[in-house]
């Protein structure tokens, strides 16, 4: 956003012209609870804490690591962490810390990421960053029209949403009988741990990694340029994120070429003759996410490694059962995905249009009584 199309009414300012740019606070992981107040690190909550020095939310910055540049939104009384950036408004009522949110969310944070081992922001590169300045009431029927199209494709998500847990019903149904599991065997008599490294340092391998609403992703790696020790992950393996497969942070990989994802990963394959595609679906549904909860091991932050996922019981592993479903289901399921897929990106450029138009001025119109940006960083600056 250094160089903005912005009308002649707003103005352009430094970051820290118009707020106040902070790094949070030093916390080891060990010190963190199971209760008390929320803290937020790189990938927003991580956790909690006895303490909290902010009692209002607060616009971050993740500042460190693969998630670098990322903009989260803190709740009430948290706690931030020397991985995020805190950017305050130094006037909320002349710099709304709505507007601000959806300006640095419309930043491409990227240019301001230094450092090649470990990708990282620091005071004096975030203040590259240009932000726009409309007037005052302006800011405010931007961020109401914002909220109004985001909210619209929040409920259609939704609703594509309740599509997928149709059809994971459908898949369980499979493997049912009068409601009760005919039979059953661990996971590890049909899965197998994939452990091999991609070996090379700047591997071409697509990076991937899983978010619980989307599946596969690809991985936020800027700046970052060794995988030696990244996962090699195969078409038809599943792969999850140890700390949040809780969530739904599961994934089925489907494509043709192998792709590679964080070493912190967890990446296994499913024996000749079973369906990778059941066994996915069977971990998404209540049942399955069920069975991963009683697996989960660690007192601060819980996880779920192989050796105690392949200790869930999956029911009905007859191999006529599983030969059925792929063929009577995953020719839906794959036609599901690819609409998914599609509707998902069409989603996320609507957001980014409704972005972009908004902070070109274009999203509402201009009025005149409402005075200029210019008056409002003025007033800003008389204000230090």
């Amino acid at each position: 956003m250094n160089e903005l199309n912005i009308p002649d009414t707003w103005a352009v300012s430094k970051i820290s012209q118009i707020n106040s740019l902070q790094y949070g606070k030093n916390l080891p992981t060990k010190k963190l609870t199971n209760t008390g107040y929320p803290v937020f690190g790189a990938n927003g909550q991580i956790g909690f804490y006895t303490e909290y020095h902010f009692e209002e939310p607060q616009v971050l910055i993740t500042c460190r690591g693969a998630t670098c540049g990322t903009i989260n939104i803190s709740l009430p009384k948290s706690f931030i962490t020397n991985n995020s950036i805190t950017v305050i408004p130094k006037k909320n009522e002349l710099y709304s810390k709505k507007f601000l949110e959806y300006a640095l969310i419309a930043v491409d944070t990227s240019k301001v990421i230094s450092g090649s081992a470990q990708p990282q922001i620091t005071l004096t590169n975030l203040d590259k960053i240009m932000l726009p300045v409309p007037p005052r009431s302006e800011q405010e029927r931007i961020v109401k029209t914002i909220d109004f199209c985001f909210d619209q494709i929040t409920q259609t998500h939704k609703g594509l949403c309740k599509l997928v847990g149709l059809f994971e019903k459908l898949s369980i149904a499979y493997q049912m009988q009068a409601g009760e599991w005919l039979s059953s065997v661990s996971l590890e008599m049909l899965t197998e741990e994939r452990t091999q490294r991609v070996g090379v340092k700047n591997s071409k391998h697509r990076k991937i990694g899983v978010d619980n609403k989307l599946g596969v992703v690809d991985l936020r790696v800027t700046g970052k340029n060794t995988f030696e020790k990244y996962k090699i992950v195969k078409k038809g393996d599943i792969l999850y994120n140890p700390m949040r497969v809780n969530v739904g942070s599961i994934a089925l990989y489907l494509d043709e070429e192998d792709a590679i994802t964080s070493p912190d990963y967890i990446v296994f394959s499913v024996r000749n003759g079973y369906s990778a595609w059941l066994i996915y679906n069977y971990l998404k549904s209540p049942y399955g996410a069920d069975e991963i909860s009683k697996k989960l091991t660690g007192s601060v932050r819980e996880r779920l490694y192989y050796k105690k996922l392949k200790e869930i019981p999956f029911p009905n592993p007859d191999r006529r059962i599983h030969m059925k479903a792929e063929k009577h289901l995953n020719g839906i399921n794959l036609e599901v995905i690819c609409f998914l897929s599609k509707i998902n990106s069409l989603l996320d450029l609507t957001k980014k249009s409704v972005l972009k138009k908004a902070f070109e001025g274009r999203l509402v119109p201009q009025l005149a009584e409402e005075g200029t940006g210019h008056d409002v960083v003025k007033k800003i600056m008389e204000l230090n």
